[in-house]
């Protein structure tokens, strides 16, 4: 993989949980599937899946119940990214 320029004017910044900026950083080392900027064109077909797309922490909370709201329970292990982060329950 190799960072594109022709791609700098196209990213989003993302935020921080405080609230502050968090820029798009050029990710010149990459090492593994997380470094890579794609598109959802690239993501595998025939599976049944949600994408959760955000590009502020603050949204993160309501992930758990959006899954669950689209695929019912799944199974996803919440806590093993975000420990005991309260999460938004949809009320």
């Amino acid at each position: 993989m190799q960072w594109r320029p022709d791609f700098a004017r196209n990213l989003a910044d993302g935020w921080m949980a405080d609230g502050t900026v968090e820029p798009h950083d050029e990710r010149s080392t990459v090492r593994a599937a997380g470094s890579m900027d794609t598109t959802i064109d690239d993501l595998p077909r025939g599976r049944r899946c949600v994408l959760l797309l955000a590009n502020d922490v603050r949204a993160e909370p309501a992930f758990p119940h959006l899954v669950r709201f689209v695929l019912g329970e799944a199974g996803v292990p919440w806590n093993w990214k975000y420990g005991d982060r309260a999460f938004w329950d949809g009320r």
